[in-house]
Formats: C-alpha cells, structure tokens, sequence
C-alpha cells in the first residue's frame, strides 16, 4: 500500500484578488484512468503551454500579490446535469483591478476566507500524475468538520496550487477553496449530527453482537459469474472460472440477475491488478462501498439518497492479491468487513432511518460489481444471503424463532 503523505491546513483571509489566465470549458467525467480521459488530457495540455501565461504576467510585476503560485483555477458556475462543464483555467491571483492582456481571461474573486492544504510529493510525480487531490480534499473536508467554525460558499471555484521545488528538490501541491463562517445553527446542526455519530459508537458493540450472529446464518446463494448482466461498455472477459472486467469510465457494472430484500450478506472475493487504476465497488441499489489501494478512505453510499459519506483509515486494499470482502446490511445498521477485519459499523445513514420511520419501505434491488477509476478487477466468487428469515434485530443471538 502507497505510504500516506501528510498535509497542512489553515483558515486565512483574503483581500480581493482578480484572477488572470486562460480558460478553457470541458465536459466533468469524475470515473476513469486520469490519462486517458480527454477532459484530463485538454487540460494537461493547456498546463503544458503556460510558459506564455506566466511570461506575460511576470510582466505585470506590480499588481502582483503575495500568492505567486503557478495555479489551475477550477471553476464549475457553468455545471449543470445536461452539459457537466467546468472550467479550467491557467494562470495567476493578482490584485484587485489588474488590467488584463491581450487574449486572456480573468474572474474577479471577492474578499473571502480560504481553506489552504498543502501536501508535500517529488516534482515529477506532481506534474505527471497529478498528485494527491483526492486525499488531500478529503482532509481538508475532515478539518473543516471537526473545527466546526467554516463552511462552504456559493462560489464554486477550486484553486489547484503547484509550487516550485525547495532546496531539497520537494514541491507542494495545494488546495485553495472559499469558505464563509458558520452560522450558530449550522454550528448546531453539525453538532446534533455529531452527536449522533456518538450514539452510533455507543451502540457498536450491539451491533458487533449482531453481526457476528448474522454472520453465520443463512443459506449462501453462489452467484453464476457468467449469467451477471453486463450493464455499460467495458472490457469483459471470462476464464478458469474467474470473471475480469476492466471499467475506464462511466457508471459500468455487472448485476446480478436476481434481486434482494433486507437484511442481506454479500461475499466477495476478488482482487484489483495493480498496473491499472485503483479501486472495486460493491454495490446495492443506490447503495454502494468503494475500496482503493492508493489512500485509506473507505466510501460508503447510502441506500435511501446515494448520499456519499468517506471514512478515513478503513478503506485502504491490498494490490494483485485475493480478498475476501463481506458486506452487512441490516435494518439497524451496516457492516464491512474486509480479510475477517471489521473496517466499519454503523447505523447513521438515511436508510435505517427509512425503515423506522416508514413502514412501507422495503428495498429489492439486485447486487453489482464494478471496477473504480480504470481499475482491472478479477472476480472469483460472489455470494448473496438473504438474512430475513433469521429475526437477528428482535434476536441477536441469532437463533430462529
């Protein structure tokens, strides 16, 4: 597993700045191998003429402001479902009413506060593979929340920082995002949400007692690899009994052909090639897990609302080597588990909230399987429980009434 590089945050407060550079709009495709999507590939190419960006405004020397990084502005005020634009733009922050040259483009950014992170990474893995956004937005979002004091803005825009390499050849890659302060009831809200959180660790060795009981009821159905519904355009292929799919983009996977009803069990065993991207999904409806071998998040989407929520140290996989994943859904919580190893447990999410509230909520959905941002994933085996039959919530020893 890729060793974590650590990275530093701070709150800071901005003057005005107008930002001078050139743009370009390109259609957001947020799944793929970084390299070969073209939106990437237009905007590395755009990053690889700005010798002329900075050449003419090094020129404008005495507007410059203390924020002389070399910077790809990140803008999404063109986003929308249909058309998913955002903006990517070269150049530099300048102050307030710089005058603009010839052909290129500016946007004004008002006085703010920002959330800064940095992360320290070698030049030429910076500049070739992008460095480490992904963890590093991820961090910044867990400090946001634990301080409890910033929030997000309504102005949609990402700086990505490059720096030049210090005496020991170490550049930093950083985020610069707009933040505004919380008002007492977002403070609250956050709070009460937090505070649920709480009682989810206090109900934790419950529902371990009821995992464990789950765990070894039930009858097992092998899913047939070859009978899985191939959903999407993807490379497929079958052999020796091992099913390899390899998904460069999109939303691809494969089903199974039948559906499932809560609580339900879901065994994976498969592995992730490690020449080719990073992660495999396990999927439930709306519902899904996501494991990479590159950083230690593990995402879980909710059921109810697909809503995403990234739990840090849990989700990190090994490469090129078997795993067995199991997968817990229970109406009163959820489990994963990964080689026997309890990565999370839980029962804050909007679907157990669904079945207390709602009596008519009953999910049957059919279970799915994808490769995550280019990854090649083999698949061995797939096995689905149905767990209803064993009354677990009113009976955790886990003995049939």
């Amino acid at each position: 597993m890729d060793e974590p590089r650590k990275a530093k945050f701070e709150i800071v407060k901005w003057e005005p700045r107008r930002f001078i550079g050139k743009s370009i709009y390109v259609r957001a495709v947020m799944d793929g191998i970084r390299e070969e999507l073209p939106s990437a590939r237009i905007c590395g190419e755009l990053w690889g003429q700005r010798d002329w960006i900075f050449k003419a405004l090094d020129g404008l020397s005495e507007h410059a402001t203390d924020d002389k990084q070399d910077v790809g502005l990140i803008t999404w005020e063109k986003y929308d479902e249909k058309n998913r634009l955002f903006g990517y733009t070269v150049g530099r922050f300048m102050k307030a009413g710089t005058p603009v040259p010839d052909f290129m483009d500016y946007i004004d950014i008002p006085a703010e506060y920002l959330a800064k992170g940095y992360v320290r990474m070698d030049n030429d893995e910076m500049i070739e593979k992008g460095g480490c956004l992904i963890p590093l937005s991820l961090i910044m979002e867990e400090e946001l929340n634990r301080q409890n004091e910033y929030t997000g803005t309504d102005l949609f825009v990402d700086a990505v920082i490059y720096t030049e390499p210090d005496d020991e050849g170490v550049s930093y890659m950083g985020i610069f995002t707009p933040v505004q302060p919380k008002t007492e009831e977002q403070k609250a809200e956050w709070e009460a949400e937090r505070r649920g959180v709480e009682e989810s660790e206090k109900m934790r060795y419950v529902f371990i007692e009821k995992m464990n009981a789950m765990a070894t009821r039930g009858e097992p159905t092998e899913i047939d690899l070859t009978a899985m519904v191939k959903n999407g355009e993807f490379d497929l292929n079958y052999a020796g009994g091992l099913m390899d799919m390899t998904i460069k983009s999109g939303e691809s996977s494969m089903l199974t052909p039948q559906k499932y009803n809560l609580p339900i069990k879901i065994q994976l065993r498969a592995k992730k090639d490690g020449a080719n991207g990073t992660g495999i999904q396990i999927g439930y409806g709306r519902g899904a897990i996501i494991f990479r071998h590159d950083i230690s998040v593990l995402y879980i989407h909710d059921l109810a609302d697909g809503r995403q929520f990234n739990f840090n140290e849990c989700g990190a996989i090994p490469k090129d080597e078997y795993i067995d994943f199991e997968w817990i859904i229970d109406r009163e919580f959820m489990a994963v588990r990964v080689n026997g190893e309890l990565r999370h447990i839980g029962n804050n999410f909007k679907y157990v909230k669904e079945f207390k509230e709602n009596p008519g909520y009953n999910p049957n959905e059919v279970v799915n399987i994808a490769a995550k941002w280019g990854a090649t994933v083999t698949v061995e085996s797939l096995r689905v429980t149905e767990l209803f039959k064993y009354n677990i919530s009113q009976n955790p020893t886990g003995i049939r009434a």
